[in-house]
């Protein structure tokens, strides 16, 4: 009665979990950041100057963005689909397998049994302590989609807050640059949109 084991396909990894080890993993939007706090400083450039080619720059990059995870978030849907009828195949290959067998399986299975899942500490409502939570892959991803869409509001409600109440300009250039560098390099971008093939080994 023991489930067949599922072979670990190249997309079979959540997203978030691909790229470990990787050169400057994470760090390129701090570096980019970084450079443009010198390269203002150095080549003594007024960035009050450019404020409303800032403005655009700064605007266009945030619906870029928010353009590009919107776009991802139906390719995690169909990705679950698919998860769920390879599932439902296996398990119908075990309960077959099973229906053959001398020693009848009193086991009772899901198709969910036969999906890989991820143990990752999440909220179960706003405001509560994080807990230990079962997830399949793809809703380990969706999760991270939303996470990163609500840290973008943040990110984007202190930056022009900063902008319209203290005038300050160089958050809207720091916002363009590590946006940028932030969405080239990340993780769900990486699976979902440039098909990078996964890491590691399905447990």
């Amino acid at each position: 009665g023991k489930p067949p084991r599922r072979r670990a396909m190249a997309d079979s990894k959540p997203a978030a979990e691909k790229e470990k080890g990787r050169f400057l993993r994470g760090k390129l939007s701090q570096l980019g950041t970084v450079a443009v706090l010198i390269l203002t400083n150095v080549l003594k450039i007024d960035l009050g100057e450019h404020i409303q080619a800032l403005r655009f720059c700064f605007a266009m990059t945030i619906l870029f963005v928010v353009m590009v995870y919107e776009n991802i978030r139906p390719r995690i849907k169909r990705k679950a689909l698919r998860d769920k009828r390879e599932a439902e195949e296996a398990l119908e290959g075990w309960k077959k397998a099973t229906s053959r067998s001398r020693k009848k399986s009193v086991v009772k299975k899901t198709h969910e049994e036969f999906q890989p899942h991820v143990i990752a500490m999440k909220s179960p409502e706003w405001g509560e302590d994080e807990v230990e939570t079962k997830m399949t892959y793809t809703e380990y991803d969706a999760w991270m989609l939303n996470s990163k869409l609500q840290n973008l509001a943040l990110q984007v409600a202190i930056t022009v807050g900063m902008h319209y109440k203290l005038h300050y300009t160089t958050p809207l250039a720091l916002q363009v640059v590590s946006q940028l560098l932030a969405i080239y390099q990340d993780h769900l971008v990486e699976i979902y949109i440039k098909h990078t093939e996964a890491e590691g080994e399905s447990g």
